[in-house]
């Protein structure tokens, strides 16, 4: 497999993950309500195996903090929303960023 199509798998598996952790986080999501979420970017390493996932949270310091704790809490069952949408050989392990903006989180700001 040349590198060029592995960077297009690498690519449409991480807009794949976005879309899904998007929906899950809109209708599977426990807890309270943490203002304006979104999934601002996910990257996947060059054997899909784990996944950088990106969250704004737009709204208190506190709302950031918890949404950390909420989303560690439910990463299993986030892996296992994705296993059943996306089928994969491996569902990427996840490890979520919480910032209050997409260049905070993606770290472009520093």
């Amino acid at each position: 497999m040349s590198s060029s199509s592995q960077s297009r798998r690498q690519q449409r598996v991480e807009r794949e993950l976005q879309q899904i952790i998007a929906t899950y986080l809109l209708s599977h999501l426990k807890g309270p309500h943490f203002g304006l979420l979104s999934v601002a970017q996910v990257s996947v390493g060059g054997d899909l195996r784990q996944a950088k996932v990106y969250v704004s949270v737009l709204g208190s310091e506190e709302d950031r903090d918890m949404m950390e704790d909420v989303l560690e809490e439910q990463r299993a069952d986030v892996q296992d929303y994705i296993a059943r949408k996306l089928p994969m050989k491996f569902c990427p392990r996840l490890r979520f960023y919480v910032g209050r903006s997409p260049e905070i989180v993606s770290g472009e700001s520093e």
